[in-house]
């Protein structure tokens, strides 16, 4: 009898703390979806910076370290950015934080994607354990200038579409890794014309292999983007997220990030 009582107690005890572990996990999971732009700021920004941003987060778990953000900088130019940390669940999500609130504090660095970068890059140095570093894309969305200005920290390429052309092309994401080593970024440019669309993504749309083990390509994605050009962002998103699914059937699952920003006609 001691025995089954001893054993009524354990089960209990796993019980509550299994619950509270899963409280504690959907606190996080709520804390980590409002770091992410809101509707109303999304809609704001499209309103008055003439852009159309379509967007997708899903953590292989409850948490994860992809995270991406947006803000004005100036009436006419807009900053996005696009953070991808090493490792899942808890660890990642903690500096995913750490790094949220280092975007949210006001700096001059800001409007100079390179030097932001390499002001951050510093930061992390200092809050990383060591074997953890992030990727990440900082991007200025000028649209009085009809300009992408724009550094990366060994990110997934960024793409973008030509309106004009209906030809999608590679951006170099390249660059350090941040929070490995004392590292300088250079600021790049590009033309980001009216009908334009940039895409930005976490390396799991791309690395994520299919039951042969093949994985989606750069190639795959652009040739999506030219047949459905003209579409609206959500749309093109939504067609991403169904190539992928259809693609990743069965396959473990990295925490997935998609921006869609369109530069608006009017």
């Amino acid at each position: 009898m001691r025995v089954h009582l001893e054993k009524r107690q354990s089960l209990r005890a796993l019980r509550l703390y299994k619950s509270r572990i899963e409280m504690e996990l959907e606190s996080a999971r709520q804390l980590q979806q409002a770091i992410l732009p809101g509707m109303e700021e999304i809609e704001d920004v499209e309103r008055r910076c003439q852009l159309d941003i379509a967007s997708y987060f899903q953590p292989c778990s409850e948490v994860g370290g992809d995270f991406w953000g947006m803000k004005t900088l100036f009436p006419h130019q807009t900053a996005l950015w696009l953070v991808d940390f090493s490792g899942h669940g808890v660890a990642a999500a903690l500096n995913s934080f750490r790094l949220q609130a280092h975007l949210k504090e006001y700096s001059t660095l800001a409007a100079r994607p390179g030097d932001y970068l390499s002001y951050l890059n510093d930061k992390l140095l200092s809050l990383l354990l060591r074997g953890q570093f992030a990727t990440m894309f900082y991007g200025i969305a000028d649209t009085q200038g009809s300009r992408l200005f724009y550094a990366c920290a060994a990110a997934p390429h960024p793409i973008i579409l030509r309106a004009d052309t209906g030809k999608a092309e590679i951006l170099d994401g390249g660059g350090n890794l941040l929070g490995i080593g004392m590292h300088l970024y250079p600021t790049q440019t590009t033309r980001f014309a009216r009908g334009d669309l940039l895409l930005l993504y976490s390396d799991a749309l791309i690395e994520t292999p299919d039951a042969k083990g093949d994985c989606l390509t750069e190639q795959h994605i652009m040739e999506l983007l030219e047949k459905y050009r003209g579409a609206s962002a959500a749309a093109v998103k939504e067609i991403l997220l169904d190539a992928f699914n259809a693609h990743a059937v069965g396959s473990p699952r990295d925490d997935l990030t998609i921006v869609v920003c369109i530069r608006s006609d009017s």
